[in-house]
């Protein structure tokens, strides 16, 4: 019981907002805010949670390679954009640094979640057909593993992170399709609580 009151009152919370984009999609860039809470009760450790929002930009969001396919070669692109995410999060850093007030940590982060897709029927060429729109929204759990880099001066900081998801689509009712999109986030840090650096 002590051990636990003296973690409660040592913990840092962090706040965190952001923007994240896919870089490896090569039809659809999805791309969108971030929001992130998280307690570290130890220097090395943090858990929390976060999550994301991706609005849809339709025709505007295809990559070059999707455009081409569709007016070179009427080959229809699998446009199945992320809308939501929701996970759990823990970070490990293991390498830490500080200078005066300024301080730094780099790191692995891992989760899991939800995922939610909206398959584009119009791009599938499947509006109306009952297979493909009993599959259109679809929640899929994933995990997650990357790597974060933090930089802090007071109690405002940055973090880069680097991230592949892995989750299993279903698409037109049977095709099943492992999905490993990578992020990269850019996020600004609050720290409301001060006492540890």
């Amino acid at each position: 019981m002590i051990l636990y009151i003296a973690l409660c009152q040592a913990a840092e919370i962090v706040f965190g907002v952001g923007y994240a984009q896919v870089v490896n999609d090569p039809f659809y860039t999805s791309r969108g805010a971030t929001a992130r809470a998280e307690v570290r009760p130890l220097d090395w450790l943090g858990v929390g949670v976060d999550g994301g929002v991706y609005p849809y930009r339709g025709f505007d969001g295809w990559n070059a390679l999707a455009k081409q396919l569709v007016s070179d070669h009427s080959v229809v692109p699998d446009v199945s954009p992320m809308k939501y995410t929701l996970g759990a999060v823990a970070t490990v850093a293991p390498l830490r640094g500080t200078l005066g007030t300024w301080s730094s940590r780099v790191g692995l982060v891992a989760g899991v979640g939800a995922v939610r897709t909206d398959d584009d029927l119009e791009a599938l060429q499947a509006e109306g057909e009952p297979a493909f729109e009993e599959t259109e929204l679809q929640f899929h759990p994933y995990g997650q593993l990357g790597l974060f880099g933090e930089v802090r001066h007071d109690v405002i900081g940055g973090r880069l992170r680097l991230e592949r998801m892995m989750y299993t689509e279903v698409v037109g009712s049977e095709l099943e399709e492992q999905k490993n999109p990578v992020w990269l986030s850019l996020e600004v840090a609050f720290w409301p609580r001060t006492g540890r650096r």
